[in-house]
């Protein structure tokens, strides 16, 4: 279950890097929506803020706690920068 899954890699009992480690909690916190915590492993992310994967979590994150317009301001800078992504056009027309 994700709650030992998460003990799991807070332990870190099998040496996991810190990226993959940090942004696996991430998505564990966003699933358990303790999206505090989510943003916090998220931040912890450092050069890794413009990655995809990243930003789809944080737009989410943002989604679901009422925060719309941060999200379609991230979503919109995106666009103009990366049209033919598939996460950003989705996410845009989602947004409409």
């Amino acid at each position: 279950d994700l709650k030992q899954l998460k003990e799991r890699l807070v332990a870190n009992p099998d040496n996991l890097s810190t990226t993959y480690r940090n942004y696996a909690l991430a998505l564990i916190c966003y699933e358990q929506k303790q999206y505090g915590e989510a943003l916090e492993y998220l931040g912890s992310l450092g050069s890794l803020q413009n990655n995809m994967f990243v930003i789809d979590l944080r737009t989410d994150i943002d989604l679901k706690t009422g925060r719309a317009s941060s999200a379609a301001a991230r979503l919109e800078g995106l666009y103009a920068k990366r049209p033919k992504n598939e996460a950003v056009t989705i996410k845009t027309g989602l947004r409409c």
